[in-house]
């Protein structure tokens, strides 16, 4: 692992394709989802709710729905978790919504969207599709991105998607993200990861990216746009 630094100007001058995060990354979101799961689950006992807040603090990236399909199968272990997370994945997605009502996108995401450009900008999330689609379309963010993806599809699906779509190869591509699923997709492909620790509840990432190959590490968006010669950082 990498700070950023010059290099990944070129980098990013060479990419066809940036993948973006949206949780934690344009927005800083992961705070409310978090007591947005907590708000769903408050009738369980709290030992189960603090080890499900670790779990999904430490899963970014991955879908709501097997994040709480871990919570009722495998720590609740009912017999009806797929009917219970069925009903938590819908209460969820309300809480989800509210809490966007009064988050704006990060400035400085923005300031490097525009840098980058639509035509190679695309929005890869664990986040439910409609769901961002709604978000986007609210925030007035659609003609940033020329896609924007999310579940139910996998990340690493949707990454794949894009690529071969475009005849794009790995080594042209990089993915800015904040949770352990974007640098676990990044690695199983090949593709360069940028991990951006500005939003991030990822306990686990400095012991995870230390001797991983080809990933930078950004403590702040002020960081990434230092690399990449938009911002003096002052």
């Amino acid at each position: 692992m990498r700070f950023v630094d010059s290099d990944l100007r070129a980098r990013l001058d060479a990419a066809h394709v940036v993948f973006l995060d949206c949780d934690g990354v344009i927005f800083d979101s992961n705070g409310f989802k978090c007591r947005a799961m907590e708000r769903v689950l408050s009738d369980y006992p709290e030992t189960l709710r603090q080890q499900m807040a670790t779990y999904w603090r430490n899963n970014g990236g991955m879908s709501r729905r097997v994040k709480f399909e871990y919570f009722f199968r495998e720590l609740i272990q009912s017999p009806d978790w797929q009917s219970l997370t069925d009903l938590a994945v819908a209460r969820f997605g309300g809480y989800s919504l509210e809490g966007f009502l009064d988050v704006e996108p990060a400035p400085r995401a923005l300031v490097f969207a525009r840098h980058v450009g639509r035509e190679r900008l695309v929005v890869v999330s664990g986040a439910d599709q409609a769901e961002l689609a709604l978000v986007f379309h609210r925030k007035q963010l659609q003609s940033l991105f020329s896609e924007v993806l999310g579940a139910p599809v996998k990340k690493q699906e949707l990454v794949e998607r894009v690529l071969a779509e475009r005849g794009v190869g790995v080594d042209a591509a990089l993915l800015i993200g904040d949770g352990a699923r974007d640098f676990e997709v990044c690695q199983r492909l090949g593709m360069h990861f940028v991990y951006l620790n500005e939003y991030s509840e990822w306990d686990g990432a400095a012991e995870a990216l230390a001797e991983a190959p080809d990933v930078r590490w950004a403590n702040r968006w002020s960081e990434l746009l230092v690399a990449a010669g938009l911002f003096d950082g002052g």
